[in-house]
């Protein structure tokens, strides 16, 4: 059976001496007190908060081409009727969109939400209060097709209450939106207080 020698120096490393016990030993301490602090801390970090949706909504799976990523809320509420995004579609969103791009602002407040998009009117309302960081209400329509895919040449649209969510200078922010038919804009600043971070 073969076996390996020990030698001084490794068995040094691993004998307290009379000054107290050896480098090595505190060394390997240390990295098992770390591995257990790293893992506390992974273990203990805070779940974002669920939001409180109204009644008879869900979520979908995350989707990486909403906005700059995130979820629609469901159901489905205006027909597929051509090229809009299903988000258009949806009975709303909670996604991240682009704040350094989209927001303009005046001292620590949000003044403007200024999103120029094909398909799509904005028409900015003012500030909501009560959230933990700035926040922007909106009324938003999009085209749900255009006007080559329109039956009987009137383009469809579909209308949303949006709170725009942002830190000032964050380069994004969170989007929570609902179908203006059927919630009210004190839903949506609702929904959004629920999930304010």
């Amino acid at each position: 059976m073969w076996s390996m020698p020990v030698t001084r120096a490794w068995s040094a490393a691993w004998t307290p001496t009379a000054a107290g016990p050896m480098p090595a030993r505190w060394a390997l301490i240390a990295v098992v007190a770390a591995c257990a602090v790293l893992a506390v801390c992974f273990l203990t970090e805070p779940k974002p908060a669920e939001p409180a949706l109204p009644e008879g909504l869900s979520l979908s799976e995350y989707e990486g081409d909403i906005l700059c990523g995130g979820r629609m809320i469901l159901p489905m509420v205006y027909e597929d009727m051509g090229s809009a995004p299903d988000y258009w579609r949806s009975s709303g969103v909670i996604a991240d969109f682009n704040a350094a791009q989209c927001l303009r602002w005046e001292g620590e407040q949000i003044a403007e939400v200024l999103i120029y998009s094909n398909h799509m009117q904005i028409y900015n309302l003012g500030p909501v209060a009560g959230l933990s960081a700035p926040a922007y209400l909106t009324r938003n329509t999009y085209d749900l097709c255009t006007a080559a895919e329109a039956v009987g040449g009137e383009v469809p649209v579909s209308a949303y209450w949006c709170v725009y969510i942002a830190e000032p200078g964050a380069s994004t922010g969170m989007l929570v939106s609902l179908e203006a038919s059927r919630f009210s804009a004190e839903d949506t600043v609702r929904l959004a207080q629920s999930l304010s971070r």
